[in-house]
């Protein structure tokens, strides 16, 4: 049942593509009460699902524009709000400081594929939120230095087929995951892991504070500057949305 919402997505698409547009928009109204009434029977894969069928709904939304039969805006916007609201309620593996966590390949290649899916999901909605006014992104709890954070992960561990792969990528290259982000003056930067829980939850930062030989306190900063030569040299097609957002700033 995982991938139902999913599979109800393509078919729907399917419809779509054969020019039926009223009876596809009729049954997006339909799934979007199913989604509501059954919130509570889903597990965190099926409301994964749920979200990325929403996204796609509303994507086909923005691009056809404002006609009679597509007028779902308000039952779109709601559902994504019960969806996600409940998909923050189950998916509360860790909200501690453990950014070590997040590299740790002792957690295992599905819950990583899991918790990449989100983190690119995430930045889907906050390019929607870009393109107009999307309730659902006052949700987010990232920080206002970010427009997305963290960035999608290398194509290597994306792409991987299976969990002996994704490891064999994971240890070639120490560096491999790292987390980055880009800023809102559209520039990236290598992510502090210690902001991040398991899930994704942001953290209060104190900032650690170093005292040199003179006695001189300073502040380590939560970020590093990077490049976006860095972070494009290991990314897959996905990266060209983060490209286009960024072109996006004034």
């Amino acid at each position: 049942m995982e991938m139902e919402s999913l599979t109800n997505c393509m078919s729907l698409v399917h419809v779509l593509f054969q020019g039926s547009r009223k009876l596809f928009w009729t049954n997006v109204r339909q799934e979007c009460e199913r989604l509501s009434q059954e919130q509570q029977k889903l597990d965190k894969w099926e409301l994964l699902a749920a979200m990325q069928a929403l996204s796609i709904y509303i994507l086909i939304r923005l691009d056809e524009g404002e006609k009679d039969y597509n007028n779902l805006d308000f039952l779109m916007v709601k559902t994504v709000i019960i969806i996600a609201q409940r998909l923050g309620e189950v998916d509360v593996t860790c909200h501690k400081q453990c950014g070590l966590c997040n590299k740790d390949l002792k957690l295992g290649w599905k819950e990583w594929v899991f918790r990449e899916s989100r983190r690119r999901l995430a930045i889907v909605y906050r390019v929607v939120n870009m393109l107009i006014y999307f309730e659902p992104a006052s949700m987010c709890d990232m920080p206002t230095e970010f427009i997305f954070a963290p960035l999608p992960a290398k194509k290597q561990l994306w792409e991987a087929a299976d969990e002996f792969s994704w490891m064999s990528e994971a240890r070639k290259e120490p560096d491999i995951q790292v987390s980055f982000a880009m800023v809102a003056d559209g520039g990236i930067v290598r992510l502090d892991e210690g902001r991040l829980s398991c899930s994704d939850a942001w953290l209060s930062y104190q900032s650690v504070v170093d005292v040199d030989a003179a006695g001189d306190k300073s502040e380590t900063p939560s970020r590093e500057t990077a490049s976006w030569e860095e972070w494009c040299a290991g990314m897959d097609g996905f990266g060209g949305l983060v490209m286009l957002a960024a072109s996006m700033i004034p």
